[in-house]
């Protein structure tokens, strides 16, 4: 009785090794998008952003409007306090895996002039097309301006799906924002997009 007991404990304990071992996998892949982000190594992140994303916007696109974004000299942005809120359960769909990852991150954004021709009020301007760039933009959570500063702390919450074609060993990104629903339709299954 003790030996069925034993290798009933063990089969429960491997099964539950081999299912947290996708989860870690995707947990490792998305720290290690974030950090490439943060860093502004924009081609690293890339990387990290699912294959099918780039049939419909060129890789080397994305990575010149990142690098035009955050290289502007006008702006001096900065992705702090990245926090993974919850991870999904994985769903298996036509042999790849799935799973939403919900994160929080601080974005930083200070408006600076871009040369000696740029008035304050030309800068009040700026963050005024800033903040309410942000307003719109989903999963901002809290917008708060520093005026004196020109100096903005948004908090973002976004939801990401975590793509995998080998069985959890790795995982590639997407975020899931309604506004480029008409791009993830051609990559994802209706049960994810049904989650957004």
């Amino acid at each position: 009785m003790k030996k069925i007991i034993l290798s009933f404990l063990m089969i429960c304990y491997t099964t539950l090794l081999f299912a947290q071992a996708p989860k870690d996998h995707l947990r490792r892949d998305f720290k290690t998008y974030i950090e490439f982000t943060q860093s502004n190594d924009f081609k690293q992140a890339m990387e990290y952003v699912v294959d099918d994303f780039f049939k419909v916007v060129p890789k080397a696109q994305m990575i010149k409007q990142f690098e035009q974004v955050f290289n502007d000299p006008g702006l001096e942005i900065k992705l702090e306090n990245p926090k993974v809120l919850k991870v999904g359960s994985l769903e298996k769909i036509d042999k790849k895996h799935y799973a939403i990852i919900t994160h929080s991150n601080l974005l930083k954004v200070r408006v600076r002039p871009k040369d000696d021709s740029e008035t304050e009020e030309d800068l009040k301007q700026k963050a005024a097309l800033l903040k309410a760039s942000f307003a719109k933009q989903a999963g901002v959570q809290d917008i708060q301006y520093d005026e004196k500063k020109h100096a903005f702390k948004v908090k973002v919450v976004e939801k990401i799906c975590g793509v995998s074609d080998d069985n959890g060993a790795h995982w590639k990104f997407v975020k899931l924002d309604k506004d480029i629903l008409f791009i993830l339709e051609q990559f994802l299954p209706k049960a994810i997009l049904e989650q957004i």
